[in-house]
């Protein structure tokens, strides 16, 4: 990747994998109750990362 440091992306992409199997273990416990609190919360943070990682490819 172009000027792009791949330490700090694989971390990132680290994260969002790690928080994706949250989330995902998150939504069976709740019996896919996308409304409560918890779940919200955990899908904002990965949006979050999401959102880092492509301003993190596009600026870098």
């Amino acid at each position: 990747m172009w000027g792009v440091d791949v330490s700090e992306l694989k971390e990132i992409n680290q994260d969002i994998e790690r928080l994706r199997e949250q989330l995902h273990e998150l939504v069976l416990e709740k019996k896919c109750h996308f409304v409560d609190e918890e779940v919200t919360r955990l899908s904002q943070q990965l949006d979050m990362l999401i959102v880092k990682h492509e301003k993190f490819k596009l600026t870098k």
